[in-house]
């Protein structure tokens, strides 16, 4: 059978497993005109009956899908569209063309040039393989074979049985041409922190504390890297080992540059799935744009070996791997820069390709770690390569909801699981606006075992970062160690992993300023035993953590606030650290102060300037305000809980650049809206005229509120909206005016 060539290159089929983004609803329930409502629902848990707001991303995820084939459209540099998926247009599960044109050879030794002719041109006589030729050595010792004619799979086993009963051959197999498995781009969105589940899941922000990933390489055997704000400065020279030019798209062959020449082809759009991939591994992080990566300090080597449609050959893959991890071939350049884990988020179906396990050979003995994905098909990852190889990190994915996604592959090959994110809960990352061709760097969701590789990728260069000296196999017992049980595979725990692979110490002083408030406030009775020594942070702070017979807590530092603690085993505690520590909230400017009705802490952000409330109460739960904030101030200015009540949730920025907040105390709830239009205003929404708004859709139906309630000269209490609405109450009555 001959394999289709469409301008000079062989056709490849990039089977993407995916899903288009339907983002949750956020709803609230209606106030009541009479006290004591129902209570006011958190945006996490929305009532069915409530009206709905405009589309915001659900912060619990959705049920995990079962895979599907998707090829959004979009244009360059302009957002997705939000449109259903196309409909499939192969088996979801066919990484794999069923056709190639190269073999792959490994002679036995001494075997010369003239020997290895004649072995390929006997082949070439009694087999389909037709004028063979070797086209470059690869990983292994092995020779690539490449025919001017494609093999279906019958006349690959038949050239590979022949090959192999030549006594000047020790092995021959077929060089599959493969595809990155990931999900296309969804809907488009605001990807920044508050998206990031992931990044809280695996808790990046706790191990942030104690390492970022700095002095440490990540190689991304991928489709190679385009340029990105967050990820340029820590960019190091890779390599091209696309060696075909229809997948190089760039001509020529093999060259220094990685760059994502994009993967379109035949409709289907680029997704930028190597540059993705890096994002999570190791965006850069407080630059105040995009995404936070496992690692940020940690640098990136992209080392491309896909191309178009997001395939390549095998022996490509093998070569890229192997490379990153400091191995040099033949005609290859010296890698001055080896990774010191190398990520690979690929999966095809079949057995191990010999090429593939001498490529993860290479990295083992280099004490490298290679981190596979266990592939999309939702079947046995036995049954899937190179996840079914010998030595690599084989990782599941897990959905918002921390359950295994029902398109992992599963079974006793994966060594731990990390989030891969579904359909409406996907993982935000860097990508390009280009549909064909690189055009812009922009943020995008993907979801798929592609994208939780790289949680675990970026977790090792955090854990290579606080011991220099881990093997693989001490890096994977730390990673099984750690991690909490999903469905029966280890969730990896980034700080906790990294806690485990620390070199023991003697036991860490307490000195400073942050000695001082210690002992001054009760020392290890009340905070415990140091758990380790004092870390510098951001902006010139620092922290050190205590255990007292299992309660934590940490002691802050700043110039600007000085000491105070901050209580792991609070609401408060665990709000400051999912919500991503001093990073997002600053640093702690008054202790937890706890009142009749609940507790709360100040914390004051140097960078920012901002002035953060997190409050707690039971029957409100834990939620932050930001003071100097335009909701905050009227927050404030209203009276604060003693008025307002305590947040229901955080503050909600929407897509039309307006913001709310809920606050409820007792049988009284209010809204509070800010727009840059008319600023923030309250609505009452326990009162008759709040419910009077809800009934009427909402900002939806009259619009925002432009006023507060007030009375007026007439005695009635009146209030405005923004589509030219207002009403009036009054004790026997409403009028609504036009």
């Amino acid at each position: 059978m001959t394999l289709q060539r469409i301008a000079g290159g062989a056709v490849a089929l990039a089977v993407l497993i995916g899903s288009q983004l339907v983002p949750a609803a956020a709803q609230e329930g209606p106030g009541l005109s009479a006290p004591a409502p129902s209570a006011q629902p958190t945006l996490s848990a929305p009532p069915a009956s409530a009206t709905p707001q405009p589309a915001v991303p659900d912060p619990a995820g959705s049920q995990p899908a079962e895979p599907t084939l998707a090829a959004t459209a979009r244009a360059d540099a302009e957002p997705l569209a939000e449109s259903a998926p196309t409909p499939p247009s192969a088996d979801p599960e066919e990484e794999v063309l069923p056709e190639t044109d190269r073999l792959i050879v490994r002679f036995a030794e001494g075997v010369t040039e003239e020997q290895k002719a004649e072995v390929l041109d006997e082949a070439s006589t009694e087999t389909e393989v037709t004028d063979p030729e070797i086209v470059k050595e690869s990983v292994g010792q092995s020779s690539v074979v490449e025919a001017n004619t494609g093999l279906d799979e019958a006349e690959q086993r038949e050239a590979v049985e022949k090959l192999s009963e030549n006594p000047l051959v020790e092995s021959a197999e077929p060089d599959l041409i493969v595809s990155a498995t990931s999900a296309v781009p969804n809907a488009s969105g605001e990807p920044y922190w508050n998206s990031q589940w992931n990044m809280r899941t695996i808790d990046a922000p706790g191990a942030w504390q104690s390492a970022t990933g700095s002095g440490v390489t990540i190689g991304v055997v991928d489709t190679g890297i385009v340029s990105h704000p967050d990820l340029n400065q820590k960019v190091v020279p890779g390599y091209d080992f696309v060696s075909d030019n229809f997948y190089g798209r760039d001509g020529g062959g093999r060259d220094a540059n990685p760059r994502d020449e994009g993967t379109y082809y035949n409709g289907t759009p680029s997704n930028w799935h190597g540059t993705h991939v890096a994002g999570i591994a190791g965006a850069v992080t407080g630059n105040r744009i995009g995404v936070a990566g496992v690692a940020p300090d940690a640098r990136i080597q992209p080392v491309r070996a896909l191309g178009t449609a997001g395939s390549g050959y095998v022996s490509d893959i093998a070569d890229a791997t192997a490379w990153a991890a400091g191995w040099q071939g033949a005609g290859m350049p010296r890698n001055a820069n080896p990774s010191q884990v190398v990520n690979v988020s690929m999966s095809w179906g079949g057995s191990c390709p010999a090429i593939m396990q001498s490529a993860i050979n290479e990295a083992h003995a280099r004490n490298v770690p290679v981190v596979v994905a266990s592939g999309n098909a939702g079947i046995d990852a036995s049954g899937a390569a190179p996840a079914n190889c010998w030595l690599p990190i084989v990782v599941g994915a897990t959905a918002s909801n921390n359950t295994l996604t029902g398109y992992s592959n599963y079974g006793r090959a994966l060594d731990v699981v990390a989030p891969g994110g579904t359909v409406g809960a996907d993982i935000w990352s860097t990508v390009d606006s280009g549909t064909t061709v690189p055009v812009g760097p922009k943020y995008g969701p993907l979801n798929g075992t592609s994208m939780a590789a790289p949680h675990v990728a970026g977790t090792i260069a955090l854990m290579k970062q606080a011991n220099r000296g881990l093997t693989v196999e001490q890096i994977r017992n730390a990673l099984t160690s750690t991690g909490r049980s999903v469905g029966g595979y280890p969730l990896i725990n980034a700080n906790r992993a990294v806690n485990a692979v620390k070199p023991k110490q003697a036991a860490p002083a307490v000195g400073g300023a942050i000695g001082t408030y210690y002992r001054s406030n009760g020392g290890a009775g009340t905070f415990g035993q140091p758990t380790g020594g004092e870390l510098s942070l951001i902006h010139g702070g620092a922290v050190q953590e205590f255990d007292r017979q299992g309660t934590r807590a940490a002691i802050y530092w700043h110039p600007s606030t000085g000491a105070r603690a901050v209580h792991w085993w609070g609401a408060i505690g665990a709000k400051f650290r999912q919500g991503g520590y001093e990073r997002t909230y600053g640093f702690p400017g008054s202790e937890e102060v706890r009142t009749g009705t609940g507790s709360y802490q100040f914390f004051n952000h140097p960078g920012t300037r901002a002035t953060n409330l997190i409050m707690w109460s039971p029957s409100t739960g834990v939620g932050a305000i930001r003071e100097n904030s335009g909701i905050g101030g009227k927050w404030a200015s209203s009276g604060r809980e003693n008025a307002m009540g305590y947040p229901v949730g955080d503050e909600v920025r929407k897509a039309d650049g307006a913001a709310y907040q809920f606050f409820r105390i007792g049988g009284r709830s209010h809204l509070v809206m800010w727009t840059p239009q008319y600023g923030a205003r309250t609505i009452v929404q326990h009162g008759a005229i709040g419910q009077a708004w809800i009934n009427a859709g909402r900002e939806g139906g009259w619009g925002y509120p432009v006023t507060d309630e007030y009375r007026g000269s007439d005695g009635r209490v009146h209030q405005k909206f923004s589509r030219g609405v207002e009403v009036v109450w009054w004790p026997n009555g409403m009028q609504v005016r036009r």
